[in-house]
């Protein structure tokens, strides 16, 4: 997560397929920062939103492994 702008910026980050977070990232002009969330408990499932003052972004999907996996488990919740 990056800040290109010119005053300090506050990135929320929310799951949306299991109960945690969320995380606030604050950022001042021109940093960066990274961070990772485990997906053990999702079976290799990801939905997260990033969202910070007039910006939304959503990044869903699922971790590959090469094994047979079964549907997100909260798909449909």
């Amino acid at each position: 997560m990056s800040n290109s702008g010119s005053v300090a910026c506050t990135i929320t980050v929310t799951v949306n397929n299991r109960q945690s977070g969320p995380w606030p990232y604050t950022l001042n002009p021109g940093q960066s920062t990274e961070d990772w969330f485990g997906t053990g408990s999702t079976q290799g499932w990801y939905d997260l939103t990033a969202s910070a003052s007039g910006f939304s972004r959503g990044f869903a999907g699922h971790m590959e492994n090469g094994t047979q996996q079964t549907s997100d488990p909260a798909m449909g919740r």
